[in-house]
């Protein structure tokens, strides 16, 4: 008994060290992944599989796309183990990927083609960065196989409008470092007509204005945008209380009213616009952060 519990306790350090490592190797993602996000995937992830995403890290200039590959990998992974009780094997085998969209397909509802199509490519991103083939991409069943899948049946969200925004505005509270901040995404996302993909991805530096001129966007589009006067004024409220002055322009906020060091991800945009709308009374499901382009 006591060379069992001896064995179990030797385990349960290795265990214990492999996740450590792992997460040594995860902090090259500091700037791309939460902590709590990267402690997850430490405890999921192989050694190899971490090695391969922080090289992507590296190579990758778009936090987006890198979060979208750790979100595809740790989808992938949890896959395999569900169905196959083993690690993910690499790289992946036209078969292994065959059953991954037989499982796709049939569920319910089913993943859009462009969502299958992203993880397929995240796949080959991972196997490339180990040093392997990504020929998946080029095999002629899966494209096949993707070719099948369904079109989404859901209608496309309905485009928010003036009276809309005016209502999602009315629950943001001024005196609130949340409120500040939606007030100024929601005015700046109508304003420019942005997604939440660039409204995600804007930085401080993205803008430049004083008060006389309001503030203008001169990074994604050209001659340069101007804001509204009220989405000028918002902006520089949540710049002003945060104290902001480089990095990501739109961030969590935490319980002790303090922004993140990281900027918001595309689904955060899109939950916080369902959130504001749910209390404006309005419908959350059929609207989204493309309602305000």
């Amino acid at each position: 008994m006591r060379d069992f519990r001896k064995r179990q306790s030797e385990q349960a350090t290795q265990a214990a060290e492999s996740v450590n490592s792992r997460a040594d190797i995860l902090a090259a993602l500091d700037g791309s992944l939460t902590f709590s996000r990267r402690e997850r995937l430490a405890h999921l992830l192989s050694e190899a599989e971490a090695i391969a995403l922080a090289r992507l890290c590296d190579a990758t200039e778009s936090v987006n796309t890198l979060r979208a590959v750790a979100t595809d990998l740790e989808a992938l992974v949890i896959w395999h183990r569900n169905q196959r009780g083993a690690e993910l094997p690499w790289p992946p085998s036209p078969g292994l990927v065959d059953d991954w969209l037989s499982d796709a397909l049939a569920q319910t509802p089913c993943p859009s083609p462009a969502t299958l199509k992203r993880r397929l490519i995240s796949w080959a991103r991972i196997a490339r960065a180990m040093g392997m083939s990504d020929a998946i991409l080029e095999d002629e069943a899966v494209r096949a196989r993707l070719g099948s899948a369904p079109l989404p049946e859901t209608p496309p969200p309905e485009t928010l409008g003036e009276e809309g925004l005016a209502a999602l505005i009315e629950t943001c509270p001024s005196d609130h470092l949340t409120g500040l901040r939606d007030r100024a995404l929601l005015l700046t996302a109508f304003t420019l007509g942005l997604g939440p993909g660039l409204i995600s991805a804007l930085k401080v530096s993205d803008f430049t204005g004083d008060e006389v001129s309001g503030f203008r966007l001169l990074r994604h589009r050209k001659p340069a945008l101007f804001l509204s006067e009220e989405a000028a004024t918002a902006l520089r409220r949540w710049l002003e209380q945060t104290g902001l002055t480089s990095g990501p322009l739109f961030r969590p906020v935490d319980r002790w009213m303090k922004p993140g060091r990281l900027g918001l991800t595309p689904q955060s945009v899109k939950l916080i616009v369902k959130a504001r709308a749910k209390q404006a009374g309005l419908d959350p499901a059929r609207l989204s952060a493309r309602s305000l382009r």
